[in-house]
């Protein structure tokens, strides 16, 4: 986790500023949309899948043997394809909506 905090402690830092620096304490949609795309593009998201990231970091940690892959997904299998297609706002507050009314 420590590696984590080191490569992406900006992030969280500038979320933390944001949050401070604001009266209510809220960030709306659209900004938290906006910020994700940013963040994205700045650390290479839109070039490799967030999975492989993390499950290669993982097990780097735990000494476990990689397969020999492009790209791994959350299972630590590899993923046949990959491509980097975000939501748009809409569909993403579409996504919301549906999973706040159960």
């Amino acid at each position: 986790m420590a590696r984590f905090r080191r490569r992406y402690g900006k992030v969280f830092n500038e979320l933390v500023n944001l949050l401070l620096g604001q009266d209510y304490k809220l960030l709306d949609f659209r900004q938290l949309y906006e910020l994700y795309l940013k963040w994205d593009a700045e650390y290479g998201f839109d070039k490799r899948p967030k999975s492989d990231a993390v499950m290669r970091t993982l097990a780097r940690e735990f000494k476990f043997k990689m397969p020999k892959c492009k790209w791994l997904g959350w299972d630590m299998k590899p993923l046949k394809k990959w491509e980097y297609k975000p939501l748009t706002l809409m569909e993403l507050a579409m996504k919301v909506k549906d999973d706040i009314s159960y």
